[in-house]
C-alpha cells in the first residue's frame, strides 16, 4: 500500500505544480484561490509522500478493490469533467459549470432535485459574482448571460 501513497502523493503534487504555475497568467487578484488550493494540495501530497516513506506503517492497510459500478461511476465523472473543460469557452462559465455540476451529481447518484438545483445556480453565480464584480477577471461569454443582454 506504501507504493500507491508514494505514486499518488507524487502524481498530486507534480498536478499540483502545474495548476500554481498555469495560475500565474489569471492575473488581477484572481489567481489567488488557485494557487491557494494548489499549494495545499501541495504540502497534503508532501505529507503523504513522506508518511509513506518514513512511516509505512501507518498507511491503512487493506484492500480497496473497487466494485464494477464504481469503475463506471468514477470513468463517467472522469469523462463529464473533460467534457466541462472543453465546453467552457463554447458554453460560457455559468452554463458549463451548472451544466457540470448537476451532472456530477447526478452521476454521484444525488438525487434531491431542488436542492441540487438551487445549490449548482447559487454557487456558480456567487463564482461568477466574485471573479467579474470582485477580481475584475473577464470570463468567457455566456449563453445564459447573453439571453439577459
Amino acid at each position: 500500500m506504501a507504493i500507491k501513497d508514494i505514486i499518488s502523493s507524487i502524481v498530486v503534487f507534480l498536478f499540483s505544480l502545474s495548476a500554481y504555475i498555469l495560475a500565474a497568467d489569471f492575473g488581477g487578484g484572481a489567481e489567488l484561490f488557485p494557487r491557494g488550493l494548489a499549494i495545499i494540495m501541495m504540502i497534503a501530497s508532501g505529507l503523504m509522500f513522506l508518511r509513506a516513506v518514513f512511516w509505512p506503517r501507518l498507511v491503512p492497510e487493506g484492500e480497496s478493490r473497487m466494485e464494477m459500478a464504481d469503475v463506471k461511476r468514477t470513468a463517467v465523472c472522469v469523462l463529464i469533467t473533460i467534457a466541462y473543460v472543453a465546453l467552457i469557452v463554447p458554453l460560457g462559465f455559468a452554463t458549463a459549470s451548472i451544466a457540470f455540476i448537476i451532472a456530477i451529481a447526478y452521476a454521484m447518484g444525488y438525487r434531491n432535485h431542488l436542492a441540487l438545483w438551487l445549490t449548482a445556480v447559487l454557487f456558480v453565480g456567487t463564482l461568477y459574482l466574485m471573479f467579474v464584480r470582485v477580481f475584475h477577471t473577464p470570463l468567457p461569454e455566456d449563453i445564459i448571460f447573453g439571453l439577459f443582454h
